[in-house]
């Protein structure tokens, strides 16, 4: 096991090779004669030269095949999962103390990076792999890194090329989260004087008839099935008890400002904003367009927009007096890009409602799932706690107050058929506590933040 700060110097183009589908349109021998970084198991498809990957249960398989293998020093970069013995030489970076990022102990969100150490020859940026193997191919030495099957989204329907195996392919690169990440590096290393460019295969961005599609957060296959759940229930007139809470908190009477539920889905709680303050103005944010088509034919005094509460650029600052979200933080791995545009399209003295299971104890709890007859874990039900909000929100100047504010529901829900939907259990002192197939408590907050 040798440090990269050992690895030879490449000062010429360096390619990093990931598994997206445009890769099925490149020739194999294009590779020859080419200095490559390959990203996980993209090795047994192409002839790499280095291989990179934070699953330590590669190295091995990478060294039998001639790959020149690098890897964080734990697996996946945790303290606590030491690597498997490994026959043959190999190389590894750090990703802890000094390390620009800290995938472990404390998550500090995909932006949260210390760049002030970006040049230490030991150590690589850690969180999604593609941006590893980008500060890899700068610290080689490249003078133009060229990323390949680095696609950040589906061509034709497709996110990999053939063959690649499911249980790898759910990989951060892909995800719409990963994304900014790797746009931070990439502008990094070009201050550095490196250029950094994507191989399109194909004669120009019209991509020869393909069509292309940004892949969505990680998540997505989660919120694909509550769509089609929202997409074939009627609630409207039977508002849910959570609806009523959050808006008690929310609004005294009638309320003449502008209001926007983000993750609004079908629109049933801005039907129901509606009902109780209806001189207010309605606004309404999902990725989601079959829900926003169904919010409109009932809420046709809002206006929707179509987009996520991710994209930074979405809205225009200072937007909302109020602005409300819940239930999506749990499909999320990083809070803070979230937290960080809803204060931005918050009006100052406005105020904000986050509805979602926030853990009393100081644990942050990232759980990624899978029904039993699936092949990939790629749904999340993360739960971050409230010491872990708190200390993020003390430190935002725009933030003038916080309460988290916890909800008990009043009523008993049977348990249902489909267990991906909650049902109530009784606790120990008599009150009612939600969970679902899952398997986990869910203890319900409203986080209450004042501008």
């Amino acid at each position: 096991m040798r440090s990269i700060s050992e690895l030879p110097r490449h000062p010429t183009e360096i390619y990093v090779i990931g598994s997206g589908r445009s890769l099925q349109y490149i020739r194999k021998d294009f590779w020859k004669n080419k200095i490559t970084i390959g990203i996980n198991g993209i090795y047994k498809y192409y002839p790499i030269m280095y291989g990179i990957t934070q699953h330590t249960s590669l190295i091995q398989e990478m060294i039998d095949d001639g790959v020149i293998a690098i890897s964080p020093e734990f697996d996946m970069g945790l303290y606590s999962r030491p690597r498997e013995k490994i026959i043959g030489e190999y190389y590894v970076f750090k990703h802890f103390n000094n390390l620009l990022y800290d995938f472990s102990e404390k998550h500090k969100g995909y932006l949260d990076i210390d760049l002030s150490d970006f040049d230490n020859p030991e150590t690589l940026v850690v969180g999604g792999i593609t941006t590893s193997a980008i500060h890899l191919a700068y610290r080689m030495g490249a003078t133009s890194i060229i990323l390949a099957g680095i696609d950040g989204g589906d061509l034709d329907g497709k996110r990999n090329q053939d063959g690649y195996p499911p249980v790898i392919a759910t990989a951060y690169m892909h995800t719409y989260e990963m994304q900014p990440q790797i746009d931070l590096i990439c502008n990094e290393v070009r201050k550095r004087g490196v250029g950094v460019y994507s191989l399109n295969p194909f004669n120009n961005f019209r991509l020869e008839g393909h069509k292309y599609e940004p892949s969505k957060m990680l998540g997505a296959k989660e919120k694909q099935k509550n769509d089609s759940i929202y997409l074939h229930e009627n609630r409207y007139d039977e508002p849910k008890e959570m609806f009523k809470f959050v808006a008690a908190h929310a609004f005294n009477g009638d309320f003449a400002g502008s209001v926007c539920d983000f993750g609004c889905a079908s629109g049933e709680f801005l039907y129901y904003i509606n009902q109780i303050a209806p001189s207010a103005t309605l606004h309404g944010v999902d990725c989601s367009k079959p829900l926003l088509d169904k919010a409109i034919k009932y809420v046709p005094s809002a206006q929707f927009k179509n987009g996520s509460v991710l994209d930074n650029h979405l809205l225009p600052d200072d937007q909302f007096d109020t602005t409300f979200m819940s239930g999506l933080l749990c499909m999320l791995t990083d809070f803070k890009t979230c937290f960080n545009n809803l204060i931005k399209w918050t009006k100052p003295g406005g105020s904000m409602y986050i509805t979602e299971m926030f853990n009393p104890y100081p644990v942050d709890v990232l759980v990624t799932y899978k029904e039993s007859v699936d092949f990939d874990y790629d749904r999340n039900w993360n739960i971050f706690s409230q010491q872990t909000i708190s200390d993020f929100l003390k430190k935002n100047k725009k933030v003038k107050s916080f309460a988290f504010k916890r909800f008990t529901i009043p009523i008993d829900l049977p348990r249902p058929d489909d267990h991906n939907r909650s049902w109530t259990i009784c606790e120990d002192n008599g009150l009612r506590s939600i969970t679902n197939g899952v398997g986990v408590i869910q203890y319900f907050y409203l986080l209450e933040i004042k501008l």
